[in-house]
């Protein structure tokens, strides 16, 4: 059986498309969890509404904390084999809980990026005979070619076991959450099958934050990835993240940075130019040393 946990927080406009989307489709083996964020524009009703007319929904109920903690009360009741995590404003196709029968951790699936319109903005189809299984392979893909979300994904429950949302972060909160059950994939698959739409709103939570602030979240993420990954056994993979992810990043915004955000900056690109290069391309590492050196030469 299958999982599907829905925060919901103030999208009564959107809401009904995305749950209907979802019992419609051809499988029945699954229970939504819609998990209301404390809404305040009638989502709440919108949800005991659908849980009265269908048995495989369930309505929680919490004060708003925000989608980890949403998200951290449908893993706390969910029942099925395969977790799926879905954004309330979203939709799937009709063959969404079609996925053959597999041994593997976690599935990938297709996804399209929509306008307010319906419009298909871009589209990401994985190959369906692809399997990792490599522990290098693995790490190399998540280092630079994966896709930063959790609902393009179906993911074995009992791989999650014990993890939880951290619900003190605010933004990049499914990178975190996904690197923490990636430590213990053995397998990898991809699927053609189970479409999810992802509508595209304007504005996102981190555009909306200042700058600085915005810098500030960016240094305390890789902090806790440095947590996530502290093991010598994941030194690779870490300053795999760290380097193609967020060393661009960090070049990127330089110029707003402070005068302790600098500091910060320099401690870090060191820290990345004396790690492991495995799972970084060529010239980024070149773009590393060279940084580490003007940094040093400057500060």
């Amino acid at each position: 059986m299958y999982s599907v946990i829905i925060p919901v927080y103030n999208v009564k406009d959107y809401l009904p498309r995305c749950l209907d989307s979802l019992l419609l489709c051809i499988s029945s083996d699954f229970e939504l969890l819609l998990v209301d964020d404390g809404s305040t524009d009638g989502s709440g009703s919108i949800c005991d509404y659908y849980s009265d007319k269908d048995v495989r929904v369930r309505t929680f109920h919490k004060q708003n904390g925000g989608v980890s903690s949403a998200r951290n009360v449908g893993l706390e009741h969910a029942n099925g084999e395969w977790l799926m995590f879905v954004d309330s404003d979203d939709w799937v196709s009709d063959d969404f809980f079609e996925i053959a029968d597999s041994s593997a951790d976690i599935i990938e699936r297709p996804y399209s990026r929509v306008d307010e319109d319906g419009k298909v903005i871009s589209r990401y189809c994985p190959s369906s005979n692809r399997i990792i299984e490599e522990r290098d392979d693995l790490f190399d893909f998540f280092v630079n070619k994966r896709i930063n979300v959790l609902w393009n994904k179906v993911i074995r429950r009992n791989l999650i076991a014990d993890t939880r949302f951290n619900e003190s972060v605010s933004i990049g909160e499914d990178f975190l959450f996904y690197l923490e059950i990636l430590k213990r994939v053995k397998r990898y698959e991809f699927s053609e099958k189970g479409e999810y739409f992802y509508l595209h709103r304007t504005g996102s939570a981190m555009s909306n934050i200042e700058v600085d602030k915005r810098i500030r979240i960016l240094f305390e993420n890789m902090g806790y990835i440095k947590d996530i990954l502290r093991h010598d056994d994941f030194g690779e993979l870490r300053n795999g993240i760290l380097c193609v992810t967020y060393f661009p990043v960090l070049c990127l915004v330089q110029k707003n940075m402070s005068g302790d955000l600098l500091l910060r900056m320099k401690s870090w690109v060191s820290e990345m130019a004396s790690g492991d290069f495995k799972f970084v391309p060529l010239l980024l590492r070149i773009k590393v040393i060279l940084k580490n050196l003007i940094l040093h030469i400057k500060w």
